[in-house]
Parts: C-alpha cells; structure tokens; sequence
C-alpha cells in the first residue's frame, strides 16, 4: 500500500533524517511518535507532494507517485490547523476535494452528506465553518479529508488544542471513524497515549531513520 523507501530530509541547511524507511499495509492505521521537530510534519508533507524530499522515493499502490503533483497521488491530509476555507460553509469545505467536486451535484451533495453523518455533524451543511466550535472544526477537516475516498490519509497532530475530555472524546471517534471505512492511515503524534489509542501499530521516527540532532 504506502512505501516510502530511503527518504533524505532537510530543513534550513541541515538534515532532519536520512534513509527513512516505513511501510504501511492496506486499511492499517500507523502511528508515528517523535519529539518536536524532528521531522514528522516535514514526512507527511513529502507524502502528500507538498515538499520534495532530498533523496528516496514514495509508493502508493504499487505507483511511484514521488514525482506526481499532490492531486495525483490518492492522498487526504489533516493539518493541525485544519485549515478550513472560512469563506465556504461547512458543505463547501467538505465537497471542495477536486475528486468530489468533479461528480454531479446531485452526487457531490450525497458524498457531503455522507462524510457529515460519519463524523457526527448531520444538519451542519450550511454553518459558517468562523461558528464552529474546534471539535467541530476538526471533524470537518476529517470529513474533507475522507470525502474523495483517499488511498493514504495523513494525520498530523489533529486533536492539538483540544481540551482533555474533548481530545479523549474525539479521539475514540476518530478511531471509530477509519475503522469504519478501512482507511490506510499514518497519524503524526507525540503522545504516546494518543498513538497507542488511534493506532494498530506504533512506530518511532527515530526506529526508522537516522535522525539528526538538533
């Protein structure tokens, strides 16, 4: 399903990690642990094509996608911001994948409406996305992300900011929520307790790669 093979990294003149190596198999969710800035964001980001790695080569679904432009490579991915459209109601910024807006309307709606029953916000098709509250707004960036069906869906730290019970709450949904659809997942953390309650198998960045010393 996803390889990354060899990876080299590097940030403002230095290497973060080298010859990191990790593969995740269909419908398996993939726990990475590493203290800050150790690199975690910087690998999702070469996985979705959003930066380009030194070195190495990424694989999905047997396709060498290292070279393919972000919309290419079958990839959904969670910001630790979320990184909402504020200008789009909550529909809007869930069907705004180009692979959902693509389908007709009568479709793309029922895809929206679909993704809002999964994370639990039937009836919030039409809220402004400024009115939500941040469990709300987390579950819409999780609903944009899964709406295209994606083969490799990226989480990086999704529940930061959340009080505790919150996070716990949302947490188990989450859970619940790619179980559901067997959705191949690599979730960024540095809880181990989060890692451990999300995941099938937890892996450390540094178990994986050389990884530099800040």
């Amino acid at each position: 399903m996803l390889h990354v093979e060899s990876l080299r990294a590097r940030h403002d003149g230095r290497d973060l990690f080298t010859n990191l190596t990790l593969h995740i198999a269909t419908g398996e969710r993939v726990a990475l642990l590493g203290p800050s800035g150790s690199g975690k964001t910087t690998l999702l980001r070469i996985i979705a094509g959003l930066e380009a790695a030194e070195s190495g080569r990424v694989v999905i679904n047997d396709r060498d996608v290292t070279n393919t432009a972000p919309h290419g490579r079958g990839v959904g991915m969670v910001f630790q911001d979320n990184q909402l459209f504020p200008h789009l109601d909550v529909a809007a910024n869930v069907g705004y994948g180009e692979a959902v807006h693509r389908l007709p309307r009568d479709e793309r709606d029922r895809v929206v409406a679909d993704m809002l029953e999964l994370v639990g916000l039937q009836g919030f098709a039409g809220r402004d996305v400024t009115t939500l509250s941040g469990g709300e707004a987390k579950r819409v960036a999780l609903a944009r992300a899964l709406a295209p069906r994606p083969a490799v869906l990226l989480l990086d730290e999704p529940l930061t900011g959340l009080d505790v019970a919150l996070h716990d709450r949302l947490l188990a949904d989450v859970r619940a929520v790619l179980a559901a659809r067997r959705t191949t997942t690599l979730h960024v953390t540095h809880d181990p307790a989060e890692a451990a309650a999300v995941a099938d198998r937890v892996v450390l960045l540094a178990d994986i790669a050389n990884v530099a010393t800040p």
